[in-house]
């Protein structure tokens, strides 16, 4: 834990170098994430997390394609020589 002079200091060259790295190496504290931890709660940014994508895995689109599936696209694309992308795309397979 650093007191909140040195927090202030931190932050005070901060503001002037614009560089985490260069703080700390001036400094020699605080660590990176503890600076990093210090800006955001000065600033009050927080990041929003990612959207969780949802799976399909109904019976009719499981999650994994079954074998027949995959060697029938394999099939179009590499006999019948088929684009794969639109293959892809037609049966909702990566």
């Amino acid at each position: 834990m650093y007191t909140e002079y040195r927090k202030e200091q931190a932050l005070l060259l901060y503001n002037q170098l614009k560089s985490v790295t260069k703080v700390i190496r001036r400094l020699e504290y605080p660590t990176t994430q503890c600076l990093y931890n210090l800006i955001s709660a000065r600033d009050g940014s927080t990041k929003e997390k990612a959207h969780r994508k949802r799976f399909n895995n109904s019976p009719s689109h499981r999650l994994h394609p079954s074998y027949e599936i995959k060697m029938n696209a394999i099939y179009r694309c590499f006999e019948l020589g088929e684009n794969v992308q639109l293959v892809s795309e037609e049966i909702a397979y990566s």
